[in-house]
């Protein structure tokens, strides 16, 4: 009896001591993989630069309830992903920790904001240009009475990458979007080096990484920047939804692609905390920002202003993250608001 009992806690040794050293495999090459991505310096992004001043029950909600994170889609065709290149995508990810639920806000890209001393009021898009992702953010901080301080900022090579490694997504095409498609979308294989084709006619299609990537950048169609903001979220939910359903292999395969291309603020361990509960998360929501907008000139541009103000919208921003009612904006985003109100 001794012998079996013997036996047995051998047995359990062997496979504890195989478990362990597959979790160290594991976490091997997850830091070997993270280790590909191009971190965020001090240097290049100080949080204590991009933070604001808030009302203190807000930034209470918003720190124990919730996880905000800037997206960037630059428009960057090589490795240029920390300064000098548009954001030609911002979006805000929020994550309520408690329900699980993510909000997908899209900032316009011609949206007039303030930037900093140095430019002023000018298009979101080129904050990224003047300052990098710590410009931006700040910008978005102080002009939405936020408290974003990590970000994540991708190329075009790693979303038609993630997308092929998914198996393309599914959208509904016009005859007026394949003809604007088919301007950039050659443009668009180059780059990521694949070869673009052509959908075959307008309905229902799955797209691959570079016909993706050029259905996100269609602008010259009804509907303008607004449109092209939600074809973005459209294709983001579906890529969210796909990986939520990926396994582990898949999932390796798409970080192997994507780690390269991906610049970011958030180290292993913010990275790894997403990971365990993301089978719950489901987006709520995938809206654009500013709700209520006015196309207007700034200078020589055509640009995007809110309407009917910088400060409503802001308003209704905190209503539909963080369920606050009446908040009462700060008194930065009402001298904001007006001093945008008489540029237009």
């Amino acid at each position: 009896m001794a012998r079996k009992k013997k036996k047995k806690a051998n047995a359990l040794i062997i496979i504890l001591e195989v478990l362990i050293v597959l979790l160290l495999v594991i976490a091997g090459y997850l830091f070997y993989q993270y280790s590909k991505i191009k971190k965020a310096t001090t240097s290049d992004f100080d949080t204590s630069s991009v933070t604001v001043d808030l009302p203190e029950e807000e930034e209470k909600i918003m720190e124990e309830g919730y996880i905000n994170i800037a997206l960037f889609g630059v428009d960057s065709r090589s490795d240029q992903l920390k300064e000098k290149t548009r954001s030609d995508s911002i979006i805000i990810v929020s994550i309520n920790k408690k329900t699980k639920e993510i909000h997908l806000l899209s900032v316009y890209r011609d949206t007039v904001l303030y930037t900093n001393e140095n430019h002023g009021y000018d298009k979101a898009t080129h904050a990224y240009a003047y300052g990098g992702a710590e410009l931006a953010v700040q910008t978005l901080n102080q002009n939405l009475d936020l408290n974003i301080t990590e970000f994540a900022t991708v190329n075009f090579n790693s979303l038609a990458d993630i997308i092929d490694r998914l198996g393309g997504v599914e959208v509904e095409l016009s005859q007026e979007e394949i003809d604007d498609m088919a301007e950039h979308g050659p443009e668009t294989g180059r780059v990521v080096g694949r070869e673009y084709v052509a959908p075959a006619a307008p309905g229902v299609q799955t797209l691959d990484g570079v016909q993706a990537v050029s259905y996100c950048r269609i602008r010259h169609v009804a509907g303008g920047d607004y449109k092209r903001s939600e074809r973005q979220r459209i294709v983001l939910s579906q890529m969210f939804s796909k990986l939520k359903a990926a396994g582990p292999i898949k999932l390796a395969q798409i970080a192997q692609d994507v780690f390269p291309n991906v610049y970011t603020s958030m180290n292993l361990a913010d990275i790894l905390a997403l990971i365990p509960g993301v089978s719950s998360y489901s987006i709520a929501s995938s809206e654009g920002f500013p709700f209520e907008t006015r196309d207007g000139r700034l200078e020589k541009m055509s640009v995007v202003y809110p309407a009917p103000n910088l400060y409503q919208n802001v308003i209704k921003l905190h209503e539909k993250l963080f369920g606050t009612e009446d908040y009462t904006p700060t008194s930065r985003v009402e001298n904001y608001s007006i001093e945008i109100k008489a540029l237009h």
